[in-house]
């Protein structure tokens, strides 16, 4: 050979020779089952895992979707879980991937001359993005087409799985002792007043009331024989209603406030009494009775005082002798999974492709025995010579193992 080629030095090795292809052109390759190691065993298992893994991560999402963040009890975070899930994903839709283009790249140029160019643009492809968008825009589109917008959107395949999931901050109410109010709807001291000169009583019955008539069907005489023998006390005062126009804003239902007659009188002597009732007389003269206008003249707000006053008089109530407590709850505010399933219409897509790709690749495949099973074998590569000639890669091994086997005798450095 002369000193502008390379050689390949064997050291104490049995001698790989690379010489002319004695096989025509229409040469037959075996075909073993699809399952079998030398076919697309490994392929196969590597898409099984790949769509598992988006099952998977789809079966997470769904469990965990309205939920609190606290209910994931795995000792792996839950985004720490997904993002192992995604990253086992891409290694495995990808080793698939690389192995059935490096199928295609054989069949590519079995169809015809091709320019060899093309030969890297297929490695290329199954490298990463560049490589990928490359091999989209200068070779014509056929089945490895996919597998290269395989590879560009597989990179989204992680990012869109993280983005599904969104931490909303709640709040969220739980019973607890310590949390409690006093609140009343009523306002009844218990007042019982004695009946002078009690001695006669008349009992009504049958009464009947029509419009504003009122008739009683018996009316009766009591005679009690003494003087002030009982007391009465009515438990509630003396219940009735006191209407007013009144018009509200909003749709909150107020109970109604329950007071008794004996207290309303009271209510009513307090605030036209002198503490509430101001007497103020021009000119030389010594007011004493002031009333609540001593707490509110002179510079003072005037809102802020009457919100005091409503806030006194509502824990008078509230402390008074009709007091009702109510068992509050504690506010915490928790952390919960809201699953976005818009963002992965992306991963699903990818994995559906990634199977199509599967698929049509090894059927593909079969119906041609006129290529060997090489995939991306480098061997392969290194067992090729071009003939100028012809324009043809020709080779004398077919068998990957057998390459495999050659290989493992032979040594060689670049010179």
């Amino acid at each position: 050979m002369s000193d502008n080629h390379s050689y390949v030095t064997v050291d104490d090795l049995e001698l790989l020779q690379v010489v002319k292809s004695n096989q025509g052109p229409d040469s037959k390759y075996k075909r073993d089952a699809v399952y079998m190691p030398g076919e697309w065993l490994l392929e196969i298992a590597s898409a099984i895992l790949s769509l598992a893994l988006t099952i998977g991560i789809a079966c997470i999402f769904w469990h965990m979707d309205n939920k609190p963040l606290s209910d994931w009890s795995a000792p792996i975070s839950l985004s720490a879980t997904i993002s192992i899930m995604t990253t086992s994903y891409a290694a495995a839709v990808m080793h698939g991937v690389s192995q059935f283009m490096g199928q295609l790249k054989w069949l590519y140029f079995k169809t015809g001359p091709k320019k060899l160019s093309h030969f890297e643009s297929f490695d290329a492809a199954t490298r990463g993005l560049w490589g990928s968008l490359m091999f989209i825009t200068t070779i014509k589109w056929n089945l490895a087409t996919i597998g290269a917008f395989i590879t560009i959107l597989r990179l989204t395949f992680a990012p869109f799985a993280q983005q599904v999931i969104l931490l909303e901050q709640r709040d969220i109410g739980y019973p607890d002792s310590q949390a409690a109010f006093g609140y009343s709807h009523q306002y009844i001291r218990e007042l019982t007043q004695e009946i002078a000169n009690a001695r006669f009583a008349y009992e009504y019955k049958g009464a009947s009331a029509n419009g504003s008539q009122i008739s009683f069907g018996i009316i009766r005489e009591v005679n009690f024989g003494t003087i002030n023998p009982w007391k009465y006390t009515i438990e509630d005062g003396l219940s009735g209603y006191l209407y007013t126009n009144k018009s509200e804003s909003d749709t909150i239902s107020i109970p109604a406030f329950e007071i008794s007659y004996v207290n309303i009188i009271s209510l009513g002597n307090f605030f036209t009494s002198p503490t509430i009732v101001t007497e103020w007389v021009d000119g030389n003269f010594a007011n004493q009775n002031l009333g609540l206008a001593a707490a509110l003249i002179g510079d003072v707000d005037i809102s802020e005082r009457f919100e005091g006053m409503a806030a006194s008089m509502t824990d008078y109530l509230r402390n008074g002798p009709n007091v009702q407590f109510a068992q509050g709850e504690r506010v915490v505010i928790v952390p919960f999974v809201s699953i976005r399933w818009a963002y992965y219409i992306a991963p699903v897509i990818t994995e559906v492709m990634a199977m199509l790709f599967a698929v049509l690749t090894i059927l593909s495949n079969r119906r041609s025995h006129n290529v060997p099973m090489w995939k991306s074998s480098a061997l392969a590569v290194l067992s090729c010579q071009y003939n100028k000639q012809l324009r043809k890669l020709q080779t004398t091994g077919h068998d990957l193992q057998e390459m495999r086997e050659s290989a493992e005798n032979t040594a060689a450095w670049l010179e």
